[in-house]
């Protein structure tokens, strides 16, 4: 490796379509090996990941381009946020993506008015797409920010009944104003 050269990374497939067919979609299954998903359970901070399954096809669009749509499927086990006790999590996410040449990228940005640097779905096109990448990205983006363990109660929920139980302070100083006034008579 060029000390210039970046490393792969923890979850890697790389999708050569430079002088691909153009004529038809590709197909595509790929599946993390144990030794992929004991990296992205240290990457990721978990405590487990299973079954990681990222499938889908590219279909070729006008000007050079690829659409990729595919489906990403994972089991993770995160800790609870309050307890740590272990909270499962199915992911289960639809993946879209646009890969255009560089040029395409501006010219289909202008057509159809979106900001090309808003718009993650919109990628540039390489001689290969790497979908291990793709799907460590969408992984990271579908796991729950804040796990928690069955019985565990939400913090905002709480919050919200407590201040909807409570009497309207405003209501309460009214009642008070009637009571002295009707003292006073």
């Amino acid at each position: 490796m060029s000390p210039s050269a970046s490393p792969l990374p923890e979850f890697s497939r790389l999708l050569r379509v430079a002088r691909r067919n153009r004529n038809a979609p590709l197909t595509f299954e790929e599946e993390a090996t144990p030794e992929e998903m004991e990296k992205l359970v240290t990457l990721m901070d978990l405590l487990s990941l299973r079954k990681l399954r990222f499938s889908g096809s590219l279909t070729p669009v006008d000007g050079g381009g690829w659409h990729l749509k595919g489906d990403l499927g994972a089991t993770v086990s995160q800790p609870c946020v309050v307890t740590l006790a272990p909270v499962q999590s199915r992911i289960d996410r639809r993946v879209t993506r646009l890969y255009l040449p560089g040029g395409e990228i501006a010219a289909t940005a202008t057509e159809l008015e979106i900001d090309p640097d808003e718009d993650d779905t919109i990628e540039p096109l390489t001689d290969s797409i790497n979908l291990g990448l793709l799907a460590m990205e969408e992984l990271a983006l579908a796991l729950p920010l804040y796990p928690r363990a069955k019985g565990v109660p939400d913090p905002e929920a709480t919050r919200t009944e407590t201040a909807d139980s409570r009497e309207n302070p405003f209501a309460a100083l009214a009642g008070l104003k009637k009571k002295m006034e009707e003292d006073g008579d």
